[in-house]
């Protein structure tokens, strides 16, 4: 939300209706929009999510943001897996949109296995025009080979496949570390919302 520089205003939240699905989302703010007040911001990112309700049973449901499953498959070739950190960005180029650096924290890329992540972001962006992935290069065996990753989102019902098959490592094939990936779109899925 953006507030113009010669005006300023104290927003405690931002409620969206989603007619389609009935349910309705509450973006909490409580801060204020002005040059001379709190952090001087004027422009601020909301995350849908302290709570939402079911327009038709009027519970709370917790939603933070628009919901994505990362697979990340690591190839099955001797020392394919890292120890490294790994994010991914995702992208949607037609609206000129995407992630920030995304940390698949907590995962386990080892030799010939598929790692599942649950992320939520601020914005819709399926479908993807393209992904970043990379690591940062730490830990003892850094280097890594990326089979492919799917990126699903449930919102859409929309299953994108990046296929990879490179090399992550300063010592192995061309030596990066961080590639752009984009889409097989012979192999896109369209499953049920």
């Amino acid at each position: 939300f953006n507030a113009l520089d010669d005006r300023c205003c104290l927003m405690f939240q931002v409620i969206v209706d989603d007619l389609d699905n009935s349910i309705t989302y509450d973006f909490p703010c409580n801060r204020w929009l002005a040059l001379d007040e709190d952090d001087g911001l004027i422009f601020r990112d909301l995350v849908a999510g302290v709570g939402a309700s079911d327009a038709f049973t009027g519970t709370m449901t917790k939603k933070k943001g628009f919901p994505y499953v990362i697979s990340v498959v690591t190839g099955d070739r001797q020392n394919a897996g890292t120890d490294a950190n790994v994010f991914v960005v995702l992208h949607n180029g037609k609206k000129k949109l995407d992630s920030g650096k995304v940390w698949l924290s907590d995962g386990k890329f080892k030799r010939g296995m598929t790692q599942l992540f649950h992320i939520n972001l601020q914005v819709m962006l399926s479908p993807l025009t393209s992904l970043e992935i990379g690591h940062d290069d730490s830990g003892a065996a850094p280097g890594w080979f990326c089979d492919q990753v799917i990126v699903y989102c449930p919102n859409t019902g929309i299953e994108q496949y990046f296929s990879c098959n490179k090399w992550f490592s300063t010592s192995e094939g061309d030596g990066l570390i961080q590639r752009t990936l984009y889409e097989n779109t012979g192999m896109r899925k369209k499953k049920d919302k």
